[in-house]
């Protein structure tokens, strides 16, 4: 990756944000003295936005690319910790076996616990597990035994078929309604927003 050059009234923000570690020595967000400081930097004139607007790009895209480079760097070790995160599981997995071979063997001797110099088994209750059947049919439950959850999925893809609805003005703002007019309650949806540079 080629790094953009950064003119001189940008390496003093790149400077700041160079600075800004914790005690461990990893980037951090900056304090509120260091985004009063940011602040200023952008409370530009038109004139002053134009001068410094390719600056700024440039900045943005150079802190971009260092957040790929580490990024990168996290999926190298992220590699690494899986492979031994499998080998740590497989070998997990070789003890719940024997395990469970020496529960089978004390279970057919009618043995709930055994001990001798050095180990002692038992077998004891834990807690209760609870879960569902594959023939489950959740609405003969009780209600108190169901948890509800909101379906965001399905009210954008209702507002994107006009299922749903919005209302211009600003009392209206965030609010959904049904195409009937009547407004679900509870709920907020407003549109995002971001600035891309390319």
């Amino acid at each position: 990756m080629t790094m953009y050059e950064i003119t001189e009234d940008m390496k003093a923000i790149y400077d700041l944000l160079s600075n800004m570690i914790d005690e461990e020595g990893n980037p951090r967000e900056p304090n509120e003295k260091e985004m009063e400081y940011l602040q200023e930097q952008f409370n530009l004139t038109n004139e002053n936005f134009e001068k410094k607007f390719d600056g700024y790009c440039r900045l943005i895209k150079n802190l971009e690319m260092d957040s790929k480079a580490v990024d990168g760097e996290r999926k190298a070790y992220k590699d690494e910790m899986d492979r031994l995160s499998k080998r740590a599981k497989a070998f997990e997995n070789r003890a719940k076996n024997i395990k469970g071979l020496l529960r089978f063997s004390m279970e057919n001797l009618k043995l709930t616990e055994h001990k001798n110099n050095m180990f002692s088994a038992k077998i004891q209750n834990t807690q209760l597990k609870v879960e569902p059947l594959s023939t489950i049919n959740y609405q003969k439950l009780p209600f108190e035994y169901l948890k509800c959850e909101l379906d965001t999925t399905k009210i954008k893809q209702d507002l994107k078929d006009g299922l749903l609805i919005q209302k211009d003005g600003a009392e209206n703002y965030g609010k959904v309604f049904t195409k009937d007019g009547e407004l679900l309650k509870g709920v907020s949806v407003v549109q995002g927003q971001a600035l891309y540079i390319r």
